[in-house]
């Protein structure tokens, strides 16, 4: 028999993007930077084939990630024949609690200047002389980073506020 298909692949905590499909050979996980370790949960369609699971940090079905750090885990699926061979491949990366970039930043029904980047520290936000109050709404990738807007909503002033 020739099937080097995987008929379930999945990790712990988190899932994988795209969802798990046998024809689908690379997926990728973004965890927060507490999770310290990722379990792989996966099985071959035919039960004569075997798999081999490899990477920095693997050991059997435990991946230990690193802090920042994006894992590669290589897991080759081979067929009951010897020679018919699948790779899948899992990017795996563990945020960094020690990165202060943003992944979304936004001023409720007005536009920023320029559009959000996360590459991008400052920005512009033209609002009528009649508003006095601004709404800021920021997320970071990791969701145990605080953020501080200081004042929310932000009282302004007439003429240019810096927040």
């Amino acid at each position: 028999m020739d099937d080097c298909n995987l008929e379930q692949l999945a990790i712990s905590p988190g899932s994988l993007s795209p969802l798990f499909h046998q024809d689908e050979l690379e997926y990728s996980c973004t965890l927060a930077s507490q999770i310290q370790t990722v379990s792989l949960t996966l099985r071959a369609r035919d039960a004569a084939a075997s798999y081999s699971i490899g990477g920095q940090g693997v050991e059997g079905k435990t991946v230990t990630l690193s802090e920042g750090v994006t894992s590669l885990v290589r897991i080759e699926v081979v067929a009951d024949d010897g020679s018919t061979k699948k790779l899948y491949l899992l990017s795996l990366k563990r945020l960094s609690a020690t990165d202060a970039s943003l992944s979304s930043l936004s001023v409720n029904g007005f536009s920023l200047e320029p559009t959000f980047s996360h590459d991008v520290v400052s920005y512009e936000c033209h609002v009528p002389s009649t508003c006095q109050l601004l709404e800021l709404t920021a997320t970071a990738p990791d969701p145990n980073t605080v953020i501080d807007l200081g004042t929310d909503p932000v009282p302004l002033l007439l003429g240019r506020t810096s927040i």
